[in-house]
């Protein structure tokens, strides 16, 4: 089955425009070097490219963490009284910016644990701190994708790109806040249709 993209149509030449492609040519990257299991890859299975989420990632995946945290803190002297609970106004502003610290050291640690995967025969995320997780769909199984962005996305020239397994109910995954989205789109499709052939 010929899987039907989604073009991405005017969007596409917006996130272009900072572009640069990911790697030409497929390339061995030792499954170490990633945090995968040792026997993840098949036989004669190349890496083409990994990746990692944008930088971006580590502000925007917890970006309403933050704002709500800034709004308390900018409230806190106006609807709190001088001492609540026998605390000051000051010691509750630490334990806001203390949980605020501790998320955001979370999001930094989820960020350096995933990549995103490109094989000759399938796509993948892997993720996890202490114990990877993974998740692969055959190239040839993969019905559909589709390049979005959120708003903060937009705004930082990233996107989503979603993919659309050849199953059912499908089991719709994304790769998230990704950097040149329109050029690792591409090289998704291409890899795709080399598998179809």
């Amino acid at each position: 089955m010929v899987p039907a993209f989604v073009d991405s149509g005017p969007r596409r030449a917006a996130f272009a425009a900072a572009a640069t492609a990911p790697p030409q040519r497929a390339e061995a990257l030792p499954a170490s070097s990633l945090n995968l299991p040792a026997d993840l890859l098949d036989g004669g299975e190349v890496i083409l490219f990994a990746i990692k989420p944008s930088p971006w990632f580590v502000l925007l995946e917890p970006l309403k963490w933050i704002v709500t945290a800034l709004l308390v803190l900018a409230l806190m002297p106006h609807l709190c009284p001088p001492s609540m609970l026998g605390l000051s106004q000051l010691v509750w502003m630490q334990f806001v910016l203390l949980g605020l610290g501790v998320r955001m050291l979370v999001t930094l640690m989820r960020w350096g644990s995933r990549f995103y995967v490109l094989t000759n025969r399938r796509v993948m995320t892997v993720r996890g701190v202490r114990r990877p997780s993974v998740w692969s769909c055959p190239l040839v199984r993969v019905r559909n994708t589709r390049l979005s962005a959120t708003a903060d996305e937009h705004l930082a020239r990233l996107a989503t790109i979603e993919f659309v397994p050849d199953q059912d109910p499908p089991d719709i995954r994304h790769w998230t806040h990704v950097a040149h989205p329109a050029d690792v789109h591409a090289e998704i499709r291409k890899a795709i249709s080399r598998a179809l052939d």
